[in-house]
């Protein structure tokens, strides 16, 4: 054989010999199967073509856990081709015969794979939690009628700015819903540890950065991609960002920290125009706690204790293919109460309002 041929690695089986897959090798599958001729012309295209089929299976599907599964998918499933500095895919005999299910399969940890309509959902056990507090009823009713009497919300004066950081409840007129928005979103500006987090979700996704490609200028971009993430697998990428994005590398933890914790202008970055938002609501710290609070809550809906009438609730919603969620709260009362939940939970968030043209 000869010395530059790639060794394919073994089709993993059963000791039955069903081929034994994981539930997002499935999804991967039926993402090119949903498509014409069973052919994506990117990784991206391929991700955004399988989320759907892993929501049956797990309710907050990872697009990370989609990429990392393509690494491991095997290849005589799916036949990869490299298109310049994309990846396209085909579904191969093979992989079309798991889902029309003439070969017999097996997904790792759920039994044998009997099509899609058969999966259920994964349930997560866990232990009871302790009840919570509510706001009380006094607050609920205050909302209430604040907002009934002058359409706004009832947000407290006088909160110590020193303690607390700032969430924007951005609303395009007094009778709609409020998405709630970080300081950060809203001006475009973050700590520099957000970008380095971009350029290492760019190189996974086969997107070249362009300031690697301005200082790398001269070499093929295929070359530099597998160069990058050879270097992140190495744990060498921190220093390669710091010599390509600040002309320096850093001998003390300290110094690294400080300079990544640096304010900078992302729009004055290599980050696209559509991906700038998410990439600056990801450095806000104060967002992500509003998240957490939210998203351990499920729902938050709160009602009026005398007439049981919804008040409103904060909730996350799925807004675009790639995935991305907002936080909405859909009324003036809930916002309210909203305030009031994050104070109880001591998060030292203040919310304001804003008004924007539709």
């Amino acid at each position: 054989m000869p010395a530059h041929r790639k060794l394919i690695r073994p089709e993993p089986t059963t000791r039955a010999g069903e081929i034994l897959l994981s539930h997002n090798h499935i999804a991967l599958l039926h993402g090119l199967y949903d498509r014409p001729d069973g052919h994506v012309e990117s990784q991206n295209e391929w991700i955004r073509a399988s989320l759907p089929h892993v929501e049956r299976f797990r309710e907050h599907p990872s697009r990370w856990a989609l990429y990392l599964a393509i690494r491991t998918l095997h290849p005589s499933w799916a036949i990869r081709t490299r298109r310049g500095n994309r990846i396209e895919a085909r579904l191969a005999p093979r992989g079309r015969a798991i889902l029309e299910r003439t070969l017999p399969a097996r997904i790792r940890g759920r039994g044998t794979y009997e099509g899609l309509r058969s999966v259920k959902r994964e349930q997560r056990t866990a232990l009871p939690a302790a009840p919570r507090p509510g706001i009380g009823d006094e607050i609920i009713r205050k909302a209430v009628e604040f907002s009934n009497s002058y359409g706004i919300p009832l947000l407290p004066d006088g909160i110590d700015r020193r303690n607390h950081t700032t969430l924007f409840a951005v609303s395009t007129g007094l009778d709609r819903s409020f998405t709630l928005t970080s300081q950060e979103e809203l001006s475009l500006r973050g700590i520099r540890f957000a970008h380095t987090r971009w350029t290492q979700w760019a190189v996974e996704s086969n997107q070249l950065p362009d300031g690697y490609r301005a200082a790398f200028q001269g070499h093929d971009e295929e070359d530099l991609l597998c160069y990058l993430k050879e270097q992140r697998k190495l744990n060498a990428d921190r220093d390669l960002y710091c010599r390509t994005y600040g002309g320096r590398t850093f001998l003390s933890e300290e110094k690294l920290g400080e300079w990544l914790r640096e304010d900078i202008d992302f729009t004055e970055t290599d980050i696209p125009l559509s991906e700038l938002p998410w990439v600056a609501r990801a450095s806000s710290a104060t967002y992500g706690k509003a998240k957490q609070a939210i998203k351990d809550a499920g729902v938050l809906a709160w009602a009026h204790p005398d007439t049981g009438r919804p008040a409103g609730r904060a909730f996350g919603r799925v807004v675009d293919s790639e995935g991305n969620r907002d936080l909405f709260v859909s009324s003036c009362a809930a916002l309210s109460c909203l305030q009031a939940h994050f104070d109880l939970l001591g998060l030292g968030i203040r919310l304001e309002t804003r008004y924007v043209d539709a």
